[in-house]
């Protein structure tokens, strides 16, 4: 009999070979484009709201100092904007600009058939899916409220 902790373990292996495809299938999509998947993920992150460098990199699960150097490269493109933060004086908000917002839609719009093809070949509805995301959400969480 499975424990939850070894269901857990099973959860997320599985989590990191999908972000590990997801990654190279995405690479693909980019490359044409002149981006990099780190780049279309800062991206991503920024099109729900603005946010500082350590809230993106908490929200990837990377580096700050590697997001840093990613937004520097975004903002030497025009891709993203850095705004007055109305709660922090010091800690500015990175903004996606227009021209990334463009960027950011078309990686997505480009990369949408390829995706809904594999959904496809698996049967998953959009409400599973959902489901998946709800799980991995309330384990998100639970784990950053565990932190130190």
């Amino acid at each position: 009999m499975r424990t939850t902790t070894d269901a857990y373990r099973r959860l997320i292996s599985e989590v990191y070979e999908l972000a590990g495809r997801s990654r190279s299938t995405s690479e693909r999509f980019c490359r044409p484009h002149g981006q990099s998947v780190a780049r279309w993920h800062v991206l991503s992150v920024l099109l729900d709201e603005q946010r500082t460098v350590p809230q993106i990199a908490d929200r990837l699960g990377l580096q700050r100092q590697s997001v840093q150097r990613i937004v520097n490269e975004l903002l030497a493109d025009g891709l993203v904007d850095v705004v007055d933060n109305p709660t922090h004086a010091r800690s500015k908000l990175i903004a996606i600009s227009p021209a990334g917002s463009r960027t950011a839609h078309l990686l997505f719009d480009e990369s949408q058939s390829a995706r809904q093809r594999v959904l496809s070949s698996t049967n998953v509805t959009a409400t599973e899916l959902e489901q998946a995301r709800s799980v991995l959400e309330r384990i998100s969480r639970a784990l950053a409220d565990d932190e130190p």
